[in-house]
């Protein structure tokens, strides 16, 4: 609807010199002695949509990249703050659930998934349920409660215990030799 004002004022702007012209030459305006004044009110008549239409659509361009930027800033500031909770969250599932069942061998299909549980819960422990919420709405949900918000935290906690494993905890890398 807004393009199609723009583009109605565009056309006006346009066709206002021709239609007064065409006016004026079929009487129903009287004739006007032309001199600059009336040709410069002509001028502004003509151009001030176009120019109004070209500053609206600017601005409106403007706001949506600043609507944009000020979005990918919170995103970005939430993600960073969340992005060290996820290696803790693994930590603490695999310290409290997952080492014991393992080494008890009953780490089944179903105790995964208890596991998975157990982290969002973790997640949600750690960063509060005003957090989590805030991180779900940052990644595109409403709410931690959301099945895709709830898969997400399960991802990255799924690859900071891979990271953990991998590359080691920083406990497990500050200790040395003669400690380990």
């Amino acid at each position: 609807m807004k393009n199609f004002i723009k583009i109605m004022l565009v056309i006006l702007g346009i066709l206002l010199i021709p239609a007064i012209a065409f006016a004026q030459g079929t009487g129903v305006v009287p004739p006007v002695k032309f001199d600059w004044n009336i040709l410069a009110m002509y001028a502004i008549q003509a151009f001030a949509p176009i120019v109004v239409g070209l500053f609206v659509t600017a601005f409106g361009l403007f706001l949506k990249w600043l609507m944009q930027k000020i979005h990918n800033d919170k995103v970005t500031s939430i993600l960073s703050m969340v992005e060290g909770v996820f290696g803790k969250v693994a930590l603490h599932v695999t310290d409290t659930y997952v080492k014991g069942l393992k080494q008890a061998g009953k780490f089944d299909a179903e105790a995964q998934k208890q596991a998975m549980q157990l982290a969002i819960k973790a997640f949600i422990d750690y960063v509060g349920q005003k957090g989590a919420d805030e991180f779900a709405k940052s990644i595109g949900f409403k709410s931690i409660s959301d099945e895709g918000a709830q898969k997400a935290v399960i991802a990255r906690v799924e690859a900071a215990h891979t990271e953990n494993k991998v590359f080691g905890t920083v406990d497990t890398l500050l200790k040395t030799p003669e400690t380990k």
